[in-house]
């Protein structure tokens, strides 16, 4: 993480972070999981300032993540097969695409394909996308009742996967992390809460 830490300070403009994947067909950021931070009720300030505490870096839940891939070098949306669909278009991922040239992580590492939602490699020396799966308990609430596009029935919070244990420990890291908080200025600005 101190690569992180001392890279992504270098510059707040992305696009000249993405110069140096020019000759790339995409880059992969693993994003950083974040949980509730203990929140019962959906906060008054905005995400970042409130949920500040994520997993370990070495954790499982890094290795999925996000793709900016350009569109001339996009062949399709990685998917898993099935045995229906034998081009795997049954369950389009929003994480990772299939480019001509090869998409990367942030250390050129070529991402994997092993799964539609994640890359075996984590790297945050770059730049990271944080993810906010818990939120607050309150937010989760919502979340099991409304399920997800995957989601066999989300009527039923026990077959989608969802529940409040699941909130109260899955979401209850203790990094404390606050390297995003210099954009918060910002985002309030473009929320108009500023």
């Amino acid at each position: 993480m101190k690569n992180y830490l001392t890279l992504a300070s270098m510059t707040d403009d992305f696009r000249e972070v993405l110069e140096r994947y020019d000759h790339c067909g995409g880059l992969f950021l693993n994003w950083l999981e974040f949980g509730h931070s203990n929140q019962l009720h959906r906060p008054k300030n905005i995400c970042i300032e409130t949920f500040t505490k994520r997993a370990p870096a070495n954790s499982w839940w890094h290795a999925s993540g996000k793709s900016i891939v350009k569109p001339k070098e996009l062949l399709r949306p990685y998917a898993p097969g099935s045995d229906v669909d034998k081009l795997g278009y049954s369950f389009l991922s929003p994480h990772l695409f299939k480019t001509d040239k090869p998409t990367v992580h942030t250390d050129f590492t070529p991402v994997s394909y092993r799964h539609w939602w994640r890359s075996e490699h984590i790297c945050h020396d770059v730049a990271v996308c944080n993810h906010y799966r818990y939120r607050s308990q309150e937010d989760w609430r919502v979340k099991c009742h409304r399920g997800n596009v995957c989601d066999a029935c989300k009527d039923n919070v026990n077959e989608v996967g969802y529940s409040l244990d699941e909130w109260l420990h899955g979401g209850n890291w203790s990094i404390e992390d606050m390297a995003i908080l210099r954009f918060a200025k910002r985002v309030r600005e473009v929320l108009g809460t500023e």
